[in-house]
């Protein structure tokens, strides 16, 4: 069976917690194509962590920790954001894995400190594009994001539109693969409820599929 160690610091502690539920979807269904998952559920040390439903968690084995950082990362650069980080790797080294998967790019940082470590190939997902001015602004953050790509193995991106966010930093070769995140249509909900509809007339409506967070400026 190959195992994989999954680093995430977005996934859910329970039923009704919405953040990162498509990493927590990808990883329930592994055990069915005869892969074990490890999950590294990240947390940064300065948010409190809810208590976890264990049995929302049975289809995996799952090691709460904590990494470094500051909100907003201030006073860091994005290469030393997780230079504290206070996820050990001695037990991880001490467990074989055949692949590290890291979502996104505070542990594709994390993973590439692995890969060194121990030689496991990376995969490195990207979800997203994080804010320019927060990990571009410095030469040494743009080397920062250059030396974790060119460390992963493969590099999954969730859509189209963000080839043109990390080709810059590749070869015109690199091991890039396009796999949009899957949707279950059955428990999608088709039909807006009859406040909106009324409300609606006459105005400009925007659909939009996504965790709604204040930073995405939804509102």
């Amino acid at each position: 069976m190959i195992r994989v160690l999954v680093l995430t610091n977005a996934f859910p502690q329970h039923a009704r917690d919405p953040r990162g539920t498509f990493i927590r979807d990808q990883t329930r269904e592994l055990p069915r194509a005869s892969v074990a998952a490890t999950v590294a559920d990240a947390r940064p040390w300065f948010t409190r962590r809810p208590p976890a439903d264990r049995s929302f968690h049975a289809a995996y084995d799952r090691v709460p920790t904590r990494f470094g950082s500051l909100p907003g990362y201030r006073g860091l650069s994005f290469a030393g954001s997780l230079a504290a980080a206070t996820l050990s790797p001695r037990r991880l080294l001490r467990e074989r894995f055949d692949v590290l998967h890291a979502h996104n790019l505070q542990m594709g940082l994390l993973g590439a400190r692995l890969k060194r470590a121990t030689g496991t190939p990376l995969v490195l997902t990207l979800h997203g594009r994080e804010a320019p001015w927060l990990v571009e602004r410095t030469e040494r953050q743009r080397a920062s994001l250059r030396s974790l790509y060119q460390a992963a193995d493969r590099i999954v991106l969730v859509g189209s539109p963000l080839l043109e966010y990390v080709r810059p930093y590749l070869a015109d070769r690199a091991p890039l693969r396009i796999v949009p995140n899957g949707v279950d249509a059955s428990a999608a909900c088709v039909r807006a409820p009859r406040a909106l509809e009324a409300n609606k007339a006459g105005r400009f409506t925007v659909l939009t599929v996504a965790r709604l967070s204040p930073e995405k400026g939804v509102d």
